[in-house]
């Protein structure tokens, strides 16, 4: 019978007590570095940011804007990505409005 390995011990997190002080401003200056972003949605019909609603494909995740989803929807389109129909409820308001553009 072979030998199971044993795993290696995942090393300990250090704490900022753990640190020396001119570690701690080392960690402090690089944390004020970092640039948090949240995360931007592009739509991959009119290529750009979406602002407001998204809708994603159930079945690749493409993503699109609400605004694209409907209008592909209303066209009889499928997604771009993957061919899935296009799921989103298209009014008849929604309708209208696209018509007008």
């Amino acid at each position: 019978m072979t030998p199971i390995p044993k795993k290696k011990a995942e090393p300990e997190p250090i704490t900022k007590e753990e640190l020396t002080p001119e570690e701690i401003a080392e960690l402090e200056k690089t944390e004020k570095e970092i640039a948090i972003e949240k995360e931007k949605f592009m739509c991959i019909v009119h290529r750009g940011k979406i602002v407001g609603n998204i809708y994603v494909c159930p079945n690749c995740q493409a993503i699109y804007c609400q605004n694209c989803a409907k209008s592909l929807k209303q066209k009889g389109e499928s997604c771009w990505s993957c061919g899935n129909e296009i799921e989103i409820d298209v009014s008849e308001s929604d309708a209208k409005n696209n018509d007008a553009m």
